[in-house]
């Protein structure tokens, strides 16, 4: 029974390792993506009024730091592990959770919103796109309510440090079968490997917790066969090709990013999926990691590369200085008055 507990607690010690790295590389990622589009932003955000696309942007861009900010703080303030140290991961777990959830919120209310112009602003799709959104928030809000309840039978169980970067919507999913309840766990058992205590945060998710994934990804598709929808209306409508967006900038980029941006989001979110199938290794903080770089990322360039597409060609014609070309006039006479 030690040697399995030892060799448990060695793994996982090994996991929350690359966990820390990981979750501080996706934080210089998202600092690099500031860092290089500062300019952009104020020219063509800080510059600009205020509307709702700006608070969404603003809410995306600066929470969507935070957040990877503050659990590599959390991370990072827990290696190298600490003797005797037991400390709750309770409060990390949720601030992870529904923080996420506030920064996908705010990347699909943008691409809501680009889907609205798409297709001209029509009422109906407005409605029935806003009323979808709705119900995965409500949807979202009861499942991280009921799992929030869940975490409190597990507030003192002998587990330290917080938990490693979860999914989106949360914490990973059950433990493994091999290791024992949270409550009959003793970090004072002697380990084949180090006598250290490892600082290991076991807040394990429920098994129903899987279903959080099913509005996120519903809407997630919505969105996508929306933008699809709107490529192939403008294609059939105006009777273009691929090849001539290369004239029309600014429809090339609203309909690229509708539809591309969508489907990467897509895509990490499957990512995600297998990873919380696994949550004892290393794909799982690989998997959520890319969803904390690309719900930051995607929900800020959304905004960015569309604004820099229909403001800047206006702001170069009016920049460039207008040059009149130089008058040369022959020599003349005054006397005669003849022209030489």
């Amino acid at each position: 029974m030690d040697r399995t507990l030892g060799y448990t607690f060695a793994s996982f010690s090994q996991q929350a390792k690359f966990q820390t790295y990981f979750q501080v590389a996706i934080t210089v990622a998202v600092l690099y993506d500031h860092l290089i589009t500062l300019d952009v932003e104020i020219d063509l955000i800080w510059k600009k009024k205020w509307s709702a696309v700006k608070v969404l942007f603003v809410i995306n861009r600066y929470f969507g730091e935070a957040l990877p900010l503050y659990l590599a703080r959390v991370l990072i303030h827990q290696f190298p592990p600490k003797d005797n140290v037991v400390q709750e991961c309770k409060i990390a777990s949720k601030v992870q959770g529904w923080g996420s959830h506030v920064i996908i919120w705010s990347m699909q209310a943008i691409m809501l919103y680009r889907i609205c112009c798409l297709f001209n602003r029509s009422k109906k799709v407005t409605i029935w796109m806003s009323i979808a959104f709705g119900l995965e928030i409500i949807s979202l809000v009861v499942i991280d309510a009921l799992y929030s309840r869940s975490l409190s039978p597990h507030s003192g169980s002998n587990v330290s440090s917080p938990p490693p970067p979860g999914p989106p919507s949360g914490p990973p999913g059950p433990p493994p079968p091999y290791l024992p309840s949270p409550r009959g766990l003793n970090l004072g058992i002697a380990n084949t490997e180090s006598q250290q205590r490892f600082p290991i945060c076991l807040a394990f998710s429920p098994s129903w917790y899987f279903i959080s994934w099913a509005p996120i990804f519903a809407f997630e598709l919505l969105i996508l066969l929306m933008g699809l929808r709107a490529g192939i209306r403008y294609f059939k409508k105006e009777k273009r090709s691929l090849l001539s967006l290369n004239k029309f900038p600014f429809h090339s980029i609203l309909l690229r990013d509708s539809i591309l941006f969508p489907m990467i989001a897509f895509l990490v979110g499957i990512l995600n999926i297998l990873g919380w199938a696994q949550p004892t290794n290393y794909y799982m903080p690989i998997a959520n990691g890319l969803a904390q770089l690309f719900s930051r990322i995607l929900g800020c360039r959304l905004i960015l590369n569309l604004r820099e597409a229909y403001y800047l060609p206006f702001e170069g014609e009016c920049g460039q200085p207008e040059k009149l070309p130089t008058l040369i006039f022959p020599d003349t006479d005054v006397a005669s008055g003849a022209v030489d």
